[in-house]
């Protein structure tokens, strides 16, 4: 939808500028041509390969910024700590082995929106979802378009009903459709049906047989041209693009090119010696309308405001003639416009394959660990793997140090007969972890810069501390393990 908002925009205002700057040099259809391609584009929601010059290659970046700014202004406010993002931890079959109490438990750390046990043994669920910004958008978009939509059928109806109710046929020779007269409440001459289009007259359109013939004239020019159809694309964009004030001045602004399209083929149609007596035609016809009108009615009723019909009436008394120098060069502007407007983005380019060097660091460096005499030591840097924070400060101890600090520092029984858990047998049901301060702030300040004292210290109240050896303890089985990383 932004895409096509987007590139609508640039070719409505295209079009418009065509539309003034060809004014008087090339010919009435081929103006009102020109909004064919703005139809196309509003209703066809594709565009073709992408181009370096495009309109959506150019305007990417400030799309991204203006949709991530739209984004931020519609989330909820924080109310605390920022939540983790979900992460999903793989299921832990029946039959796994735990090899301890703690073991059959979640690992902490957990992303937020996961179902834990609550204190009475229930589930908790977690934080309630809330919309995006594209949904709410998508939502408001939705409601529109639907009242839109009955807006449409509504005034069609009542308007079909009241032509069907006070029409009355009218014999015109020559003429390839129906014609009706309508006596009263009907604003002027009109043709109305999509799949069996119809004349209506007016009275005063009937008084004399040069009115009529140019009525007419006008009406069956309106039924070649399709306007019928037109009108109820126009109607379709006006309901799906409620809210661009460029789709409803696009759709006022072609009205009135079709209009002056089917003077131009009602005056050939009737010979150059009866413009200036058309004209009068229309002057004694066309009612001066004092509002809005109606947008989405589908029938062509020639109501127009004092400066539209003083417009028409000028340019019926001027006519033009379409220059081939003139043409050809809007149309080259035209197809110019229609390849930057109908074209997608450029597609960004292939992803640059990793440098022998690079992958071995990352081999070197992560998703590996160290084994010394028989023993596995943790590789720290996985850990940082495993938790998002916005500033160093705020990682989580508790995500980086949960096996250990990756340095080998043994523990005295004294140490161990306070921080193991044991069976009944005097056996360790699982192992445990030592964290010297020292240890911390070595691995602190070697990838943070920061030591343990200058940090948050977030997540370290889960660890036990023994302060005559100034370090902390972390017992855990293998089954709790953070299996899946952030990256």
């Amino acid at each position: 939808m932004r895409e096509i908002l987007l590139t609508s925009s640039v070719l409505i205002l295209a079009v418009l500028l065509l539309r003034l700057a060809f004014r008087d040099r090339i010919s009435r259809r081929a103006q009102y041509a020109l909004w064919g391609l703005v139809l196309l584009r509003l209703l066809v929601p594709v565009s073709l390969p992408g181009a370096d010059f495009s309109v959506l290659s150019t305007a990417e970046p400030v799309g991204q910024a203006v949709a991530e700014r739209l984004e931020a202004q519609l989330a909820p406010a924080p109310s605390g700590e920022t939540a983790p993002p979900v992460t999903v931890l793989p299921d832990v079959t029946e039959n796994a082995p735990a090899e301890s109490p703690e073991a059959a438990l979640p690992a902490a750390g957990a992303g937020a929106g996961t179902i834990a046990p609550d204190a009475g043994g229930g589930t908790a669920a977690g934080p309630a979802r809330t919309l995006t910004a594209a949904e709410v958008l998508t939502a408001v978009w939705l409601t529109g378009a639907a009242a839109m939509a009955v807006w449409f059928l509504v005034s069609n109806l009542r308007f079909w009903r009241k032509l069907r109710r006070t029409r009355t046929p009218y014999a015109v020779d020559g003429c390839a459709y129906p014609v009706y007269l309508v006596e009263a409440g009907l604003p002027s001459p009109c043709l109305f049906g999509l799949v069996r289009p119809a004349v209506y007259l007016t009275s005063a359109a009937v008084e004399t047989p040069e009115r009529l013939r140019h009525v007419i004239a006008h009406e069956t020019a309106h039924a070649h041209h399709l306007d019928p159809l037109w009108s109820l694309l126009r109607c379709v964009c006006l309901a799906v693009y409620w809210f661009d004030p460029l789709v409803w001045i696009a759709a006022a602004v072609s009205k009135t090119d079709g209009e002056l399209a089917c003077d131009e083929s009602a005056i050939r149609a009737l010979g150059e010696d009866q413009r200036i007596p058309y004209g009068r035609t229309l002057l004694s016809l066309i009612p001066v309308r004092k509002g809005p009108g109606a947008p989405l009615l589908s029938a062509t009723t020639m109501t127009a405001g004092k400066r539209q019909l003083k417009d028409r009436i000028t340019r019926i008394a001027r006519g033009s003639q379409t220059r081939a120098a003139a043409l050809f060069l809007a149309l080259a502007l035209v197809a110019g416009v229609c390849a930057v407007t109908f074209t997608g983005a450029k597609a960004e380019s292939d992803p640059v394959p990793l440098t022998g060097d690079e992958l071995a660091y990352f081999n070197e460096e992560f998703f590996n660990n160290d084994t010394v005499d028989n023993v596995v030591r943790v590789n720290i840097h996985n850990q940082f793997l495993n938790s998002l924070y916005d500033r160093p400060e705020d990682i989580n101890l508790y995500e980086l140090f949960y096996c250990g600090t990756g340095i080998d520092e043994p523990m005295t029984d004294a140490e161990l007969q306070q921080v193991g858990d044991f069976d009944p047998d005097g056996e360790l049901i699982c192992p445990v972890d030592k964290l010297s301060v020292d240890a911390m702030n070595q691995v602190l300040l070697e990838n943070t810069g920061l030591t343990l004292d200058e940090t948050a210290q977030a997540g370290l109240e889960n660890f036990q501390y023994l302060s005559e050896y100034n370090s902390y303890y972390h017992s855990h089985g293998d089954t709790n393990y953070f299996h899946g990383v952030n990256i």
